[in-house]
C-alpha cells in the first residue's frame, strides 16, 4: 500500500484526476489486469507465474516504450512472444500503465455530462498511460530505485 500511496504523489494533475474517486482496490480477480466502475478504479493481482509465455506480439508492441524503460528482454516464440518479468518491472507495469489507464476511464467518466459512461474509450485511457510513463518515469525510477 505504501508504494501506491507513493506512486500517486507522482501523478501530475492528481487533484484532476481523482474527482469523484471513491476508492482504489488491490483486487484479486484472475481474468483482467484491471477495472473501473463508479467511482472505482483497481489494479488486478499479478499472476503467480510473473513471466508471460503467450503475450499477443501488437501488445508488446503498443506497450514497447514502457518495455525499453524497464530493461524488459522479450522473445517471440511462434506467434506468441514471451515476457520474463521480475518482480519489480511487473509492479512498474501495474502502477505506470495499468492502474494509469484505469485512472484515465475514471476521469473520462467523470468529465462526459451524465458521469455514466466512459466517453473517449479505450484508446483515450492508453494515451493517458502513454502520457503519464513520459511525465512521471524520472521520478518513478528515483523514488523506487529503477
Amino acid at each position: 500500500m505504501a508504494q501506491l500511496r507513493a506512486f500517486l504523489d507522482l501523478l501530475p494533475d492528481w487533484d484532476e484526476i481523482a474527482v469523484g474517486l471513491r476508492a482504489i482496490v488491490l483486487d484479486s480477480a484472475d481474468d483482467c489486469t484491471g477495472w473501473h466502475d463508479r467511482g472505482v478504479v483497481a489494479v488486478c493481482a499479478w499472476e503467480q507465474e510473473l513471466w508471460w509465455t503467450e503475450a499477443y506480439p501488437a501488445f508488446v508492441k503498443e506497450h514497447r516504450a514502457l518495455f525499453d524503460l524497464l530493461t524488459i528482454e522479450c522473445e517471440q516464440r511462434g506467434e506468441y512472444v514471451e515476457v520474463p518479468w521480475t518482480e519489480e518491472q511487473a509492479r512498474a507495469f501495474q502502477l505506470l500503465h495499468i492502474l494509469t489507464r484505469e485512472l484515465g476511464d475514471h476521469h473520462d467518466r467523470m468529465t462526459t455530462h451524465s458521469r455514466r459512461d466512459s466517453a473517449r474509450g479505450e484508446d483515450n485511457a492508453e494515451r493517458l498511460a502513454h502520457r503519464v510513463v513520459e511525465v512521471v518515469w524520472p521520478a518513478y525510477a528515483a523514488a523506487f530505485g529503477v
